[in-house]
């Protein structure tokens, strides 16, 4: 074996996949963060609709945001073993909670309604994506101390705008900065 694939089985599987996602077109962490939230989406809709830390969660966020209630749809219309039952288990206590807060906010029948109710948290996939970025950002910043790496980096697509713009921010040698841009 090629003392590069040796080097490459010790990398971390996060390393590993971000050094793999820079020979695929497009944006690596762009590729890597979607992929993430798809896999959360699809073990939320398998294994934790009963989960009562993350119903709480979703239940304090009222549900997802836009983006990632429309990822959520992609995720069920895809995958053959997922139906729509488990997005209606969190969706149920959800709505509950919303009718309720509804009912009880002091609103007289005729009078003004509330236009939205306020939600106790954020979105629990931003929040997931967000840390999966920044987690992203430092594993590239990191590797691209490895002279292989930079190769790799300089070969790919490169990043996206916003991507690239963190990655500055985060980077604290020159030289590393340098090579970003």
């Amino acid at each position: 074996m090629s003392k590069a694939k040796d080097k490459d089985l010790s990398l971390p599987p996060g390393d590993l996949a971000l050094k793999e996602a820079l020979t695929e077109e497009g944006c690596p962490l762009c590729r890597l963060v979607r992929e993430g939230e798809e896999r959360w989406l699809w073990q939320l809709l398998y294994e934790f609709t009963g989960d009562p830390g993350v119903r709480g969660e979703l239940d304090r966020a009222l549900g997802l945001c836009h983006a990632h209630a429309h990822l959520l749809i992609k995720v069920v219309e895809e995958r053959e073993l997922i139906g729509g039952d488990g997005v209606a288990r969190i969706y149920e206590s959800i709505v509950r909670r919303y009718r309720r807060d509804l009912m009880g906010s002091g609103s007289a029948p005729n009078g003004p309604r509330p236009r939205r109710l306020p939600r106790k948290a954020g979105c629990p996939l931003c929040s997931r994506g967000q840390e999966r970025e920044l987690g992203l950002i430092h594993s590239l910043l990191k590797g691209l101390e490895d002279q292989e790496w930079g190769v790799s980096f300089k070969a790919s697509d490169g990043l996206c705008n916003p991507h690239f713009l963190l990655a500055l921010r985060e980077a604290d040698d020159p030289r590393i900065r340098g090579l970003l841009i």
